[in-house]
């Protein structure tokens, strides 16, 4: 049963303060309750479902899944639920806020960052990402395009927020996303372990001139480099020329006469098809 004080307690994990002080988050929404479970069962702290969807066979399996692992599982009123979070349209749960540098996989835990032989890595790094939707789409873009790490810099939004979660429809507990305090650190973190970085522009610097998406040169970067990282600005500002030359490369995506530019997530999905095209 859930009690009046845990009901305020969950609610108040809708802001960033509470997330902060208690390590736990919550996820709203049965497709990413059913990532969570999934994936990181192991994190899961609370299952809480509307008792009427329980004859339903994918809200079944979730909670087979979760009482195999042990975890704490309550179905309840959907008044109940509704007052915890209406977004979660009577499926949620409280989690614990997950490790960002590795993951528990099958076969047990590996760093991100470690390859098989020839396989190829790549990064996405998001400097200053504001918006939870557009933060959502591009770690859900990521893992839908083979993306092995993901990096939000300068006061980004905060993967554990609920709508970043949602928007993610999930896959945020599928892939490991870190948070560095600059774009700076992130380069140099980066490099310490051997990637090279491409930023995406429209225009590039003198310095480091954007090279056309499709072009012989790019489609060799994108091909040959074992560990790319990614590096994509601000929804409204993009990078400055100081940080787009911290990167080795910058590149652009060819759009029609008088087009100017895409959004940020849409751009993201292109750039992270064509490495995953080409790196095949």
């Amino acid at each position: 049963m859930i009690s009046k004080n845990e009901i305020k307690k969950f609610r108040g994990l809708l802001q960033k303060k509470q997330r902060e002080q208690t390590g736990l988050l919550l996820v709203e929404g049965v497709n990413a309750v059913e990532q969570l479970v999934k994936n990181s069962v192991f994190a899961l702290d609370c299952l809480i479902v509307d008792q009427r969807l329980t004859s339903q066979s994918r809200i079944l399996a979730i909670l087979d899944l979760a009482e195999q692992a042990g975890k704490r599982v309550e179905t309840t009123l959907r008044s109940e639920v509704d007052k915890i979070s209406e977004d979660a349209a009577g499926v949620l749960a409280v989690a614990k806020c997950l490790v960002e540098d590795s993951v528990v996989r099958a076969g047990g835990e590996r760093k991100w960052w470690e390859s098989e032989k020839g396989e190829l890595k790549t990064v996405v790094v998001c400097k200053q990402i504001s918006d939870p939707g557009n933060a959502g789409t591009i770690i859900r873009a990521s893992v839908a395009l083979g993306v092995d790490h993901i990096i939000f810099t300068d006061n980004s939004v905060e993967h554990w927020n609920p709508k970043v979660v949602r928007s993610s429809v999930g896959a945020v507990f599928q892939t490991t996303v870190q948070s560095l305090s600059d774009l700076q650190k992130a380069v140099d973190y980066l490099h310490d372990l051997g990637f090279q970085i491409i930023s995406a522009d429209g225009y590039g610097t003198s310095e480091n001139p954007a090279l056309e998406l499709g072009s012989d040169k790019v489609n060799k970067i994108l091909s040959e480099t074992p560990k790319l990282a990614w590096v994509f600005g601000n929804e409204a500002h993009g990078l400055s020329d100081d940080e787009i030359d911290l990167t080795d490369f910058c590149t652009k995506i060819p759009l029609s006469k008088n087009f100017e530019s895409l959004n940020l997530a849409g751009a993201a999905n292109i750039c992270l098809w064509e490495r995953k095209k080409l790196s095949k």
